[in-house]
């Protein structure tokens, strides 16, 4: 086949203009608003629960469709997106929050680190108390999509 060559600075570049719409990040923000409480926080090590899993997928299909508007104007395959977002975080790059969504889509791994740190956001800004109650297991049925 042929062999496309691509400014991966340069698609880091439009990932972060396209990241950052309001329309991406309100679909981020739905998601983490509906389903941060089902989330099952375990120590570093421990087994994840499958409700985790569960969430992880939710996330993935939700990206990968607001993904598919991105590659199809930018004209590369979803592996070569991948592929350079694996090599920008690898370069060391940590200023792209957009590889931050990507990853947490491709790696479980990375998913678990995006929502302990999300969490982290959400401890600052809100009392522990205002979730009091929910659990790992709540209402999986109604976790769809938006």
């Amino acid at each position: 086949g042929d062999t496309v060559t691509v400014d991966s600075g340069e698609v880091v570049a439009q990932l972060e203009s396209f990241f950052s719409a309001p329309e991406f990040t309100g679909y981020v923000r739905k998601f983490m608003e509906e389903h941060m409480a089902a989330f099952a926080f375990v120590d570093e090590g421990e087994e994840q629960p499958l409700c985790n899993y569960d969430l992880y997928l939710k996330y993935t299909h939700i990206i990968e469709e607001q993904l598919e508007t991105f590659l199809s104007g930018a004209g590369i395959s979803h592996d070569d997106l991948v592929a350079i977002c694996m090599a920008e975080k690898g370069e060391g790059n940590t200023a792209s929050y957009c590889l931050d969504y990507i990853l947490a889509s491709t790696q479980y791994d990375s998913f678990v680190q995006m929502m302990h740190d999300m969490r982290g956001v959400q401890d600052y800004f809100f009392d522990a108390d205002d979730f009091a109650g929910y659990s790992c297991l709540g209402n999986l049925e109604a976790l769809e999509p938006p």
